[in-house]
Parts: structure tokens; sequence; C-alpha cells
């Protein structure tokens, strides 16, 4: 079975790009992990009555943001809530597990983690071109999940 990552910011947006390309999934099984990075406020301190709202915001944000994309089928999800940067919670995740794709919905993302992605067997999946080329009518060919 193949790995994805989305790390996500918890936007609609984001919700139903991921669910498009879910849907488009359908005939293989892929195992998604989905990770929304979390931060404090800046200058507060790191400390636990800063942390456990913190954290508690985000799970309830990304408890709301699953829901957004309802069954995804063969797909087996796991979601979690990580403190860090968006970047910095990439980057753990693509060094530490390994993942065949790693699904990516912003372009600067994108660069300034290519250096990243050298190092690491994962290869990047653009969402928004996968997503305009079906708004657009054209096919969008054969999604990476779907390749043995």
């Amino acid at each position: 079975m193949k790995t994805a990552l989305y790390v996500t910011d918890g936007s609609v947006d984001s919700a139903l790009l991921l669910r498009h390309w879910l849907t488009e999934q359908h005939a293989t099984a892929c195992r998604l992990t989905v990770v929304l990075p979390y931060e404090t406020e800046p200058g507060e301190r790191l400390h636990k009555d800063a942390l456990r709202p913190a954290k508690a915001a985000a799970e309830s944000r990304l408890q709301t943001w699953s829901a957004m994309l309802g069954d995804v089928g063969l797909h087996r999800r796991a979601t979690q809530t990580l403190f860090a940067s968006p970047e910095h919670a990439l980057t753990i995740h693509l060094l530490m597990f390994h993942y065949d794709y790693w699904l990516v919905d912003d372009n600067q993302q994108m660069v300034s983690l290519a250096g990243v992605l050298t190092r690491t067997a994962t290869q990047a999946v653009w969402l928004p071109g996968v997503f305009a080329d079906v708004q657009a009518g054209r096919s969008a060919g054969v999604s990476p999940c779907l390749q043995p």
C-alpha cells in the first residue's frame, strides 16, 4: 500500500483539494497521514498554560477539518497535531518517516523544501494542478497512488 503525507493549514480549501484527490484515487487504497501544525502566539512563553489551549484548539480544528473530508473510501487516514511551524512539521515527517508521496498545495513550500525532498525517496504531488486539470475538463492522467 502506498503512503502519502499531507500537512494542512486547516482551511476549507485544503479539505476540498484533498477530498477531490482522494476521490480520484478510488481504485487503489493509499495510507494517508494528515498533520496540522500549530504554534503559540509570537513572544508567548513556552509553558503548559499556553500550550494546552493551543493544542486543544488545534485538535478541535483538525477534527472539524477531517469531518469536511467525509468518507475517504479505501484510504486509511491518520491525523495528528504537531507543535511546529508548517515547514518544520514537513521536514520532521519527511526525514523521520517513509512516505511514497507528499501532497502539496502550496508552491512556496515546494520551493523551500526542495533540499529536504532530495534526501528522501518521497515524490511530490501537486494537488491544485490535479484539481485544475479536472476543472478544465482535461484528463488528469494516472494519479501517483494508482501507479504500482
